[in-house]
């Protein structure tokens, strides 16, 4: 798979493939862009690059028509990679809505982030809508404040997961931990006769109720 970028003209004018310098983009696909207000730029974000395993960007770049360079943008909270995304520019903000990404279990968005274009190359990005499935996935995929590890039969790598959470989403789990063996343990490990697979669907559904 090769990146390129080609610009037409619509009075029947050939395609040009013009050069290119600066940051350049790695080949994707899935991507969403959108053209900017002067100066003329286009702002790219996301997509998937696929190698064997998927990789999914979640980096943003600008591409200056007139100087024809790319510039690797720095966003604050940024949005999790993702492909197959919406990205619609209305006045001066760009707003990044959906998309999809699947790591090790699907992953599909349902957030939105508004994103503050200024002038220069630089990019602000804030989340101006956090849903609470949205902020659990983010909790389950991060680990962030774990404090039990959850371990299929066919992979050994943990699955950092809240005790509190399964417990009260699961009462299988509830009536487990609750048990003295867990009790005394601040960092227990749990393996699980379940493919790892299938696991991180359970976990997603009792995460997130989807």
């Amino acid at each position: 798979m090769s990146w390129s970028l080609v610009q037409w003209f619509l009075l029947a004018s050939p395609c040009l493939t013009p050069f290119s310098e600066g940051d350049l983009p790695r080949s994707r696909c899935a991507h969403a862009a959108v053209v900017l207000e002067a100066p003329s730029r286009m702002l790219l974000f996301g997509g998937v690059h696929f190698t064997g395993r998927s990789t999914y960007f979640g980096d943003s770049l600008i591409f200056d028509f007139i100087s024809q360079r790319w510039t690797l943008l720095s966003p604050l909270n940024p949005p999790h990679p993702r492909a197959q995304h919406t990205l619609v520019h209305f006045q001066s903000s760009v707003v990044v809505f959906g998309g999809y990404a699947y790591r090790e279990g699907r992953r599909f968005y349902n957030d939105l982030h508004i994103l503050t274009v200024s002038h220069g190359p630089t990019l602000r990005a804030e989340s101006v809508v956090g849903t609470l499935a949205a902020d659990m996935r983010t909790l389950l995929e991060t680990g962030d404040l774990s404090d039990i590890s959850l371990i299929a039969e066919d992979d050994t790598r943990p699955i950092r997961c809240h005790r509190c959470i399964l417990t009260v989403r699961c009462p299988k789990f509830g009536a487990m931990l609750r048990s003295d063996h867990f009790q005394e343990s601040s960092q227990p490990s749990v393996h699980l006769p379940i493919n790892r697979k299938v696991l991180l669907i359970l976990l997603e559904y009792i995460y997130t109720g989807s």
